[in-house]
């Protein structure tokens, strides 16, 4: 089997941690040269990576193809006007060629409705993003629902934005709509095998209401219900898909049983979401091709209180250490936990942008470690409960490696624990003091990245000491992309680009 694969981009969540899933089931994964792919505000070269598939996709099983690499260089590329309509959608018509040479090869798309906001790179285009966010739910209200509020609020809040960068947004966001509609026509005559068209973040209302049920209503015109979903989510499409595509391949069928430890959170809407948890967690079901049933794998859910709190915006840590955060933070109810037998699955929503530190205390000492199949609480709902499914489907194979799976709970627990609930916070007001941009970190950027290894090091060790973890992997940790949001992960025996 051979598969090939279009990221979104070069971050990790994108590249490296659906190709860390294929090596964990032992499965041949190719991808373009990373110079192909750009680096965060430099796009990725669209036309280079279409001649990279046309010279490999004719002896290849699978392929799983962002959209929005294929058509604009990558996700903040796609926040653009650069590229206009006609180059964007001809860009994608390469997957007809490469169907006709390769009828056999099967083709998962995923293609993102464009965010409420725009890319923050400094804190004026952060609050330029913050207005364009309400700008779209108020001009939803007032446009769709005819409210009386919005329409009065509208007008003062369009004139607190930059002229040029609310046009710049607009015109994109035209734009993108017609390439995901473009991506629903490829299911005719079976050029792509599953769309999933990802809701970037959002909220219960905003422009991206009507775009969706333009969209919901083409697909049903020239597709069964089974080749394409609509679901919140976006950064773990690559790994969702991978997923879905090993479980087609090998006949199998992942089953599992939600339990949420507030069933009326479950009825809300986490944070950057337009639908209530309970319709995110079944459409990644769908989008997983995996069902609900009594006796499947528990899949325990750590909801949110209302509403839910985002980790970057508002926890401060004074000192990284894990007694600290478990101070930090408060110690909820984990309800049905010291229930469940046998393997389980943790999507750990409490939070916005990180995990919680309790419920990790509860599951590292309480829990043998190996009967936890997967564990991820990283950014939005989505994104943790999407990657905590598709790691869950590799444990359903016959071989697969042990090690490298056991490697993909710790990457989680190093970055949606340690990093975005406790490392994060503290080196933000870190970077704040030496005068630092959060968003670009510039000049600064290495003293930043060996500040967060040296402390993550000490962390790790920490926790391993506490709870007696059996994690034997060496690490290391970057700031892939000169910014305090994300790091990367590289472990000993992935040395992409150099040594531990």
């Amino acid at each position: 089997m051979r598969y090939l694969y279009i990221p979104l981009d070069d971050r990790p969540v994108n590249y490296d941690c659906p190709i860390m899933l294929a090596n964990v089931a032992n499965i041949n994964i190719s991808t373009p040269p990373l110079n192909m792919l750009g680096h965060f505000t430099r796009p990725g070269n669209p036309d280079a990576i279409s001649k990279w598939l046309i010279n490999n996709a004719h002896n290849a099983d699978v392929l799983i193809v962002s959209a929005d690499m294929l058509a604009y260089g990558g996700l903040v590329a796609s926040r653009l006007p650069g590229i206009d309509n006609e180059v964007a959608i001809n860009r994608l018509k390469v997957l007809i060629d490469i169907k006709k040479k390769n009828p056999q090869i099967k083709i998962y798309m995923f293609s993102v409705i464009m965010r409420l906001t725009i890319t923050s790179t400094d804190d004026t285009t952060r609050q330029a993003g913050r207005d364009i966010f309400e700008y779209c739910i108020l001009r939803d209200k007032a446009e769709r629902l005819n409210d009386e509020e919005a329409k009065r609020e509208l007008p003062a809040l369009k004139a607190k934005i930059p002229k040029t960068i609310l046009d710049k947004y607009l015109h994109a966001r035209r734009r993108n709509h017609a390439i995901n509609m473009a991506a629903v026509e490829l299911l005719c005559d079976d050029v792509i095998d599953f769309l999933a068209l990802a809701q970037e973040d959002t909220a219960p209302f905003g422009l991206h209401v009507t775009e969706q049920v333009k969209l919901k209503k083409r697909a049903e015109e020239i597709a069964s219900p089974e080749k394409w979903v609509i679901y919140a989510g976006t950064d773990e499409a690559g790994q969702v898909l991978l997923a879905r595509s090993i479980a087609e391949k090998n006949n199998m069928q992942l089953n599992v049983l939600p339990i949420y430890t507030d069933e009326k959170s479950a009825l809300l809407p986490a944070l950057f979401e337009d639908v209530p948890l309970r319709e995110t967690i079944s459409r990644h079901l769908k989008l997983i091709n995996a069902n609900i049933s009594p006796t499947g794998i528990p899949l325990y859910i750590n909801t949110f209180d209302d509403p839910q709190q985002d980790i970057f915006e508002s926890v401060n840590i004074s000192r990284p250490t894990w007694y600290e955060a478990l101070r930090k933070y408060p110690n909820k109810n984990y309800r049905h936990f010291d229930e469940i037998r046998g393997n389980y699955i943790i999507a750990d929503t409490a939070y916005c942008n990180g995990g919680d530190p309790h419920l990790a205390d509860k599951f590292l000492q309480n829990i043998k470690l190996r009967q936890c199949i997967s564990y991820a609480g990283w950014n939005t709902a989505g994104n943790t409960v999407g990657s905590a499914l598709a790691h869950s489907i590799i444990s359903m194979l016959p071989v697969y490696d042990e090690r490298k799976l056991a490697d993909l709970i710790q990457t989680r627990l190093l970055d949606d624990i340690l990093y975005q609930s406790i490392v994060r916070p503290w080196i933000v007001k870190k970077a704040n003091e030496l005068g630092a941009s959060i968003y670009q970190s510039g000049e600064h950027t290495e003293a930043l990245q060996q500040e967060v290894d040296a402390v993550m090091q000490k962390l790790w060790l920490e926790v391993c000491k506490v709870y007696k973890l059996p994690y034997t992997s060496n690490f290391k940790v970057t700031l892939p992309w000169g910014r305090l949001f994300e790091i990367k992960i590289k472990l000993d025996w992935n040395k992409d680009d150099g040594t531990i």
